[in-house]
């Protein structure tokens, strides 16, 4: 099974390109700081489009803080 990575996926334009591929039936990797934030968009978007959605709660900005 194929998916696509987005990074920064709970919001701007991550959030915008999720939704997109999502909508053209690709499975997703989300990866974004807020694990809760990410949850409710795997939820919402298995929900909406009937894809497989992955998320790893993480910040690769590289700063501490």
């Amino acid at each position: 099974m194929k998916y696509t990575l987005i990074t920064g996926g709970s919001s701007g334009i991550g959030l915008k390109l999720a939704h997109t591929f999502a909508q053209n039936n690709h499975n997703l990797i989300l990866v974004a700081r807020d694990k809760k934030i990410l949850s409710l968009l795997k939820e919402n978007l298995e929900s909406l489009y009937k894809v497989d959605i992955k998320i790893i709660p993480l910040d690769i900005s590289g700063e501490k803080g």
